[in-house]
């Protein structure tokens, strides 16, 4: 019995050193978020997408170096999904000060697809044509103006899908400074 206390209080003591910032957000409330920085950068997320996940190295510093940026993964998923609750419990294992967003339905839509570009559409920029792919970086102003989003087809011949890297430095960085 004591054994199984004392394990409980452990489990209890690590899950609360990391708290999670989760918040179900609609389109307002993601403008709502952008005027409280200078910088906003939306990071498109689910965990089943591979460079989503192999590219979270080139995010969890991003806060630190630019100051006046807030980072925020917005997750992909249909509320109430089964991929929800361990997309969340991997980021915040891999990124524990992560801030999450998780799209409304009622704003966006039900399932994957249809909630992606929903969101797309209405983050896009210039009205460019909607690349629908997963793990998007969407840089928006204090306005919630949308300064830029990326796309895998922003990649140089050279570059891979495993590092992301180059297209952040070129056009998302430039625009935290």
């Amino acid at each position: 019995m004591k054994g199984l206390v004392f394990r409980l209080f452990l489990l209890l003591s690590f899950s609360l050193g990391y708290p999670q910032s989760v918040q179900y957000v609609g389109k307002e409330d993601i403008r709502s978020i952008a005027s409280k920085s200078e910088r906003t950068l939306l990071k498109t997320f689910t965990i089943w997408c591979e460079p989503c996940r192999m590219n979270m190295k080139n995010y969890i510093d991003v806060e630190s170096q630019y100051k006046n940026t807030q980072l925020y993964y917005v997750l992909i998923e249909t509320e109430g999904n089964k991929r929800l609750q361990p997309t969340i419990d991997y980021l915040t294992g891999k990124h524990p000060k992560a801030k999450i967003l998780v799209l409304k339905d009622e704003d966006f839509g039900r399932g994957v697809r249809r909630k992606n570009k929903n969101f797309l559409k209405t983050f896009n920029y210039n009205d460019q044509p909607i690349d629908e792919g997963i793990g998007k970086d969407i840089v928006l102003d204090k306005g919630a103006n949308v300064l830029a989003v990326t796309s895998w087809q922003d990649r140089l011949s050279d570059e891979t899908w495993q590092d992301n890297i180059g297209i952040l430095r070129r056009k998302v960085f430039p625009l935290l400074k």
